[in-house]
């Protein structure tokens, strides 16, 4: 019987199931409330946990940084006069290849003048 209902007295023979089944539904009513309040505020928490990882995947690093810079640097490499180092030519020469001499482009079949002489060596 419901408290709003405190004069009338029940008058069937299922009015007394009828009053259970409410308070049963009530009662999953009050917890499905609960569960919807529940996973609103785990909604919200999602969504602001997305809102930063999208700020912080539009943020970009600083460049990298070696410190400051000196006010009169060295110029890199060898100072002039130096003498030049390179390998040198080996003693024995094992296969000696002539590369085909190109009258035209194959590109474009035009004229190609002979500008020098270049020697290589394969090092195995």
């Amino acid at each position: 019987m419901r408290a709003d209902d405190s004069k009338a007295q029940p008058t069937c023979p299922l009015c007394p199931e009828l009053e259970e089944q409410i308070r049963v539904l009530e009662e999953q009513i009050r917890v499905l409330k609960e569960q919807i309040g529940s996973r609103d505020e785990q909604i919200r928490e999602l969504g602001e946990a997305l809102e930063k990882a999208k700020r912080a995947g539009k943020r970009q690093a600083a460049p990298f940084s070696r410190g400051k810079k000196k006010k009169n640097p060295k110029k890199p490499g060898r100072k002039k006069g130096h003498p030049g180092a390179r390998r040198k030519n080996p003693k024995r020469v094992d296969k000696i290849l002539k590369a085909p001499d190109l009258k035209n482009c194959s590109d474009c079949g035009g004229e190609l003048e002979k500008k020098k002489d270049e020697v290589n060596f394969v090092f195995v």
